[in-house]
């Protein structure tokens, strides 16, 4: 959301004269009405509405934020089907071997290609 701050006040640069104001939704009933529709699975027979879809991201920029995280009861999990990294007592082994099976890691690799 940062980058796409930035971008946002790089281009309101270019402009003479700006100005943001607050608008009630209930004085904006298209933006409710669109908030209401993105949020609902239903159809609807209302007037056409135009989407414009971008093909190309508005922020150029990549960025990859790194989370620390504290170990919580996952982290064996993820070492052993990760690592193949086993606790050091054989009761606490066998059980996670035993638990691990109803679980799996999917890793989503997000990639743009230029």
């Amino acid at each position: 959301m940062a980058m796409y701050l930035a971008r946002t006040q790089d281009l309101l640069q270019k402009f003479p004269l700006w100005r943001l104001s607050n608008v009630d939704r209930e004085e904006n009933q298209w933006a409710d009405f669109l908030a209401k529709l993105a949020s609902s699975n239903l159809p609807t027979n209302v007037e056409p509405i135009y989407v414009d879809i971008l093909t190309s991201p508005a922020v150029d920029e990549l960025s990859v934020n790194q989370i620390q995280s504290n170990p919580d009861w996952r982290t064996p999990f993820l070492e052993y089907i990760l690592e193949n990294k086993l606790p050091e007592k054989k009761n606490e082994a066998r059980s996670l071997v035993f638990k691990v099976r109803n679980y799996c890691v999917l890793i989503a690799i997000s990639a743009r290609l230029i």
